[in-house]
C-alpha cells in the first residue's frame, strides 16, 4: 500500500499537478536534530526521515552528513556547491503541530572548502527556508520563511544562529525545505548546518537588570548597517522590532556584528539585547 502511494504521488510530481507530498507519517514537535546520531559520510537523505528536496526526485541529494565539521568538531549537514552542483535542496522530516510562537533555529557557517576560511557570498549565492504547511491532510501554499545571502551573511569561520518565527502557521503540520544556490559561476564554498530545532521558546517571568552602558554599542553606518560592537567575549541575543512591535530580525553574536540594512523601510527600529539573561534595549534611525 505504502509503495503504491509513493509512487502515485512521484506520478503526479513529475505530471506537474502536484508540488508537494501529503503528510504520510507522525508528525514530530518538538523537533531537533543535531546530526550526531546519523551515519557520517553519507547523504542526509534517507537518514531519520529527511528527503530528497523534491520529495520523490530520481536523483538523490548532495547534502551529506560530515564528521569533524559540526559546533565543537561533532557532525554537520553539510553541501559543497561548485560549477558541478550549483544548487541542491533537502526536506525535513514532517513537523507539527506547530503553536503561536513556534520558530525554527539553526547554527550555521559558509567556508571555503579547502580552507574553511569565511567566505564571501555573491550574487543569489547562499540558502533559503521554505515551509510546506499542511492543514490537517490539506496542503497550503508554500511560502519562503528565511534566506540568507549576501546581503545579510556575516563572513565568519565559526556558528552563527538564526531564528525565524512560525506562528502564523499555528496548528499546522509542515516541511521544511532547505535549498542551496551557489551564486557566480566559479564560486565554490561549503554550507555547513547543526542543531537544526522547531520549538517553542521557554518564557521566563521576572525582572532582568540592564547591561552595563559600556559593554554593547549599537550604531548606525555611513551606509545604514547596523553595527554592534560588545566589550565582553560573551554570547548575545539581538531582536530588532520596528514601531509597530514587528520582529523585524532576530540573530546572535559574540564580539562583533553587522546587519545590512538596505532592502528595510527607513524609520525608527527598537533593538532588545540580552547577554546572560541581562536585558538592554536600544533604538535607532535608518535614514
Amino acid at each position: 500500500m505504502m509503495r503504491k502511494f509513493i509512487l502515485l504521488v512521484a506520478s503526479l510530481f513529475c505530471c506537474g499537478l502536484v508540488a508537494q507530498a501529503q503528510p504520510g507519517v507522525t508528525a514530530q514537535y518538538p523537533f531537533k536534530q543535531a546530526f550526531d546520531t546519523l551515519t557520517a559520510s553519507q547523504t542526509i537523505e534517507g537518514q531519520a526521515g529527511w528527503m530528497n528536496g523534491n520529495f520523490f526526485g530520481a536523483n538523490q541529494s548532495n547534502v551529506s552528513v560530515f564528521s569533524g565539521r559540526g559546533i565543537n568538531n561533532t557532525q554537520s549537514m553539510s553541501i559543497q556547491l561548485s560549477d558541478n552542483i550549483p544548487t541542491d535542496s533537502v526536506l525535513t522530516p514532517l513537523i507539527g503541530n506547530l503553536t503561536p510562537t513556534s520558530e525554527i533555529s539553526l547554527y550555521y557557517r559558509i567556508v571555503d572548502g579547502s580552507s574553511n576560511l569565511p567566505h564571501d557570498l555573491t550574487f543569489n549565492g547562499g540558502y533559503r527556508i521554505t515551509i510546506f504547511p499542511y492543514d490537517g491532510p490539506n496542503p497550503e501554499p508554500t511560502a519562503e520563511i528565511g534566506r540568507v545571502s549576501m546581503l545579510n551573511h556575516i563572513d565568519s569561520a565559526g556558528y552563527q544562529k538564526i531564528t525565524f518565527p512560525l506562528g502564523a502557521y499555528d496548528g499546522k503540520t509542515a516541511y521544511f525545505k532547505f535549498s542551496y544556490f551557489q551564486g557566480n559561476v566559479g564560486d565554490e564554498f561549503i554550507i555547513d548546518m547543526d542543531s537544526v530545532v522547531v520549538n517553542h521558546p521557554v518564557v521566563t517571568t521576572g525582572l532582568s537588570e540592564q547591561i552595563p552602558s559600556t559593554s554593547i554599542t549599537v550604531f548606525a553606518s555611513e551606509d545604514n548597517e547596523i553595527i554592534f560592537k560588545n566589550d565582553q567575549t560573551a554570547h548575545t541575543s539581538v531582536q530588532i522590532m520596528d514601531l509597530s512591535g514587528k520582529l523585524i530580525y532576530r540573530g546572535q553574536f559574540y564580539n562583533y556584528m553587522h546587519i545590512n540594512t538596505a532592502l528595510w523601510s527607513k524609520g525608527m527600529y527598537v533593538i532588545k539585547t540580552t547577554q546572560n539573561s541581562h536585558i538592554a534595549h536600544h533604538k535607532i534611525l535608518l535614514r
